[in-house]
């Protein structure tokens, strides 16, 4: 399939600045293009912006067809999906476990923000979580980042 006859979706509301773009980019270098763009019948992207950015930059011209899923879906559906397929990816980090796999692993080639607390952003950065009264006491929640650990 020509690049060229996938259509961004001019109203896409998840914005890719050049560094996310970049790394996405670094990642299909490394890794292989390992999860599809997701187009509508029209090849209008549903999913997959910064992928579908990140193979530009990268120079393609043609992308296997199998890099490309096409799906049949109204317009109100399509516009459900993107927006669903963004919001349902955020989730928390259970750091210690974050922790013993990321010291193992080199990212050095990516310029990625973890946005990860370190000790000293946490020491004294909890209150305790008095919005339930269901949780555990020594469960606090970081009013910086809004993540919830066990202390």
């Amino acid at each position: 399939m020509k690049l060229n006859d996938i259509k961004p979706y001019p109203k896409n509301a998840k914005k890719h600045d050049q560094t996310q773009i970049s790394n996405v980019a670094q990642s299909i270098k490394e890794f292989g293009f390992v999860q599809p763009i997701v187009v509508d019948k029209n090849n209008v992207i549903i999913i997959g912006h910064c992928r579908y950015l990140a193979l530009l930059q990268l120079g393609y011209k043609e992308i296997p067809n199998d890099w490309v899923k096409k799906v049949d879906l109204s317009e109100t559906d399509a516009a459900r999906l993107r927006i669903l397929d963004n919001k349902t990816n955020e989730s928390a980090w259970d750091f210690d476990l974050l922790k013993e796999t990321m010291t193992k692993l080199d990212f050095s080639v990516y310029d990625i923000d973890w946005n990860l607390p370190t000790i000293e952003d946490i020491d004294g950065l909890f209150e305790e979580d008095k919005n339930s009264k269901e949780k555990d006491p020594k469960t606090v929640t970081c009013p910086k980042c809004g993540n919830i650990f066990e202390v």
